[in-house]
């Protein structure tokens, strides 16, 4: 705790229920104060707290040299959360959502989607894969499966490369113009349960077994939700179901994806695995020329 065992007298509240401590006799600066702080009274619902205080530090022009009087209110945004424990101590947000998980919340926080284009240059502020709508808006995937040209949130038909539209027959039907008009042909007659190829082809299903919004005849983890299809060493298997080590990590989460560590060691904690880190502590020195390649010394 900032300024804690500086020698005066402070003044803390302890909210019995969660163990969570405040410096009520702290300045501006977050420290406690530079002489004692006495005789403290807590209003009913724990929000103000009133003491005396000889300290000049808990504000800023306090140069009257006496004992002052401090009400120290501990929810200034009235929101009900504690501003010690309040992801926008400043700006009322009850609920304290915080999109993106860092530790700020929405109502204060400048990229609140967290994907580094700030709020006010995002079209998209809470959606974390898009910064412009694009053709199917905000917090939808421009994704065209049918491979058509039309993104499937205005395809008709997103699933039949030869039709946006249903037409007569449906989608996945053709329609046959003769002279008696629109006859209705079945593109695959040998399949029963396909009128036309769609995305797979005739005989094979259309399916999207991970939701991830690609069929599985052209997904390249049709078991595992990847929709960027991510394929680090362009060998077919996409990244969230390869393993090119054989370590039982599959690469997407491997800090070493070609070589083999199911233990994962990182003891620098610079994401880079210690079986492939040229610098495994960190110190800026390769370890074949550190002298304590396990312990930091950039000294040496």
């Amino acid at each position: 705790m900032a300024g804690f065992g500086n020698g005066f007298e402070q003044v803390y509240l302890v909210d019995r229920s969660t163990g969570l401590v405040t410096a009520v006799s702290a300045g501006v600066n977050g420290f406690v104060g530079n002489d004692n702080s006495t005789r403290p009274a807590v209003s009913s619902n724990g929000r103000f707290v009133a003491f005396h205080s000889d300290a000049a530090s808990l504000i800023s022009g306090d140069t009257n040299l006496s004992r002052d009087i401090f009400v120290r209110d501990l929810d200034a945004d009235s929101d009900g959360a504690r501003e010690d424990s309040d992801n926008c101590p400043q700006q009322s947000n009850a609920a304290q959502l915080d999109g993106d998980g860092d530790g700020l919340g929405d109502v204060c926080d400048d990229d609140r989607d967290g994907d580094g284009t700030l709020n006010t240059a995002d079209g998209c502020p809470d959606d974390a894969d898009k910064t412009t709508a694009g053709a199917c808006g905000c917090g939808a995937v421009d994704v065209d499966v049918d491979g058509d040209g039309a993104i499937d949130c205005i395809d008709a038909c997103p699933d039949d490369p030869q039709k946006q539209a249903p037409g007569v027959c449906g989608c996945g039907v053709v329609d046959v113009a003769t002279a008696n008009g629109i006859v209705c042909s079945d593109a695959c007659p040998n399949d029963p349960d396909k009128a036309g190829p769609g995305v797979c082809g005739c005989g094979t299903p259309d399916e999207d077994s991970d939701g991830d919004g690609l069929m599985d005849c052209v997904d390249n983890c049709p078991s595992d939700s990847n929709a960027d299809q991510a394929d680090a060493n362009d060998d077919g298997i996409g990244d969230a179901c390869d393993d090119q080590d054989d370590d039982g990590v599959v690469d997407a989460d491997d800090n070493c994806m070609t070589i083999a560590n199911a233990d994962q060691d990182d003891l620098d904690a610079d994401g880079l695995g210690d079986a492939c880190d040229d610098d495994v502590d960190g110190d800026d020195v390769d370890d074949d020329e550190d002298n304590c390649p396990e312990t930091a010394n950039a000294g040496q």
